[in-house]
């Protein structure tokens, strides 16, 4: 196992849970985001947006996960750092289920009868679901050095989704205004100015509304798969051409010249794989 993962182990995750159930999966999440299949660091990827992150929301499992992530992050080796970063953002901006929710009315009637179903109370669960955020905030406290040059990145997603997570770090204001407001300057417009906005008022103090950006963090997992998916396509497309080429020549009978052809698209799908494989 990789140094930055020691311990992953040692947590007692049959006991922690994620937004769908028990959290004994997540080690093996976590540990295939370094796989050398882009595949499968994707289907991880994705799988923990949709889990220790879902929704905006974030459980118990989640400041449990959150340390190895920053490892993970902090490692200019580790392949897909931005939508990594993505989702460290996402899960230090998250906030609990019934804080989300409890707006609508029916969710609300729900959510009480279902809490005296377990023999609580809803004031008791909501207290529950703050402890869970105020934990993963402290967790993912340490991440904030290493989201600040993501301001930069090219994906307007990636830096509003950061621009989110530092809003919420008041304390660290002296630190996080300068690269902010540097970013909001070059910001053009949308989503990620409104958020780079946003985060300067609440690091300042300032009063935000509430409904501010109530739908904006939901869209992180599609924002990381969009990124992803305009990075590959032109790779896509370079490794398929020669087999196109390759089949045309064979159907007009140029058997030799479709060969050649057929081996240099074989050569340029390796090294779209190979370099799929590093990030």
């Amino acid at each position: 196992m990789p140094a930055m993962l020691e311990g992953l182990d040692d947590v007692p995750w049959e006991s922690l849970h994620h937004a769908h159930g028990v959290a004994t999966s997540v080690p093996a999440w976590i540990r295939a985001l370094l796989s050398t299949s882009p595949e499968d660091r994707h289907e991880a990827l994705m799988t923990l947006f949709q889990t220790i992150w879902h929704q905006g929301t974030v459980y118990d499992a989640t400041a449990r996960a959150v340390p190895f992530l920053i490892e993970l992050l902090r490692d200019d080796r580790t392949p897909d750092r931005d939508q990594l970063a993505n989702l460290v953002a996402s899960i230090a901006a998250g906030s609990g289920y019934l804080e989300r929710q409890l707006h609508v009315d029916f969710v609300r009637e729900a959510a009480d009868e279902q809490a005296k179903a377990e023999g609580t109370t809803l004031a008791a669960k909501q207290e529950r679901e703050r402890a869970w955020v105020d934990a993963t905030r402290r967790a993912a406290e340490p991440s904030l050095p290493l989201l600040l040059p993501f301001l930069d990145h090219e994906e307007a997603d990636l830096r509003a989704n950061v621009a989110r997570a530092l809003g919420h770090y008041p304390a660290r204001a002296e630190e996080l205004l300068p690269p902010l407001r540097a970013a909001m300057e070059r910001e053009r417009g949308g989503d990620a100015r409104q958020a780079m906005q946003r985060a300067i008022l609440l690091l300042t103090g300032k009063k935000v509304e509430v409904d501010a950006e109530d739908d904006a963090p939901r869209d992180a997992a599609e924002g990381a798969l969009r990124a992803r998916t305009r990075k590959r396509r032109w790779a896509d497309l370079i490794g398929a051409f020669p087999v196109l080429i390759a089949c045309g020549l064979f159907i007009t009978g140029h058997y030799v010249a479709a060969a050649v052809v057929f081996i240099l698209a074989l050569v340029c799908i390796w090294l779209v794989e190979r370099r799929r494989s590093v990030g």
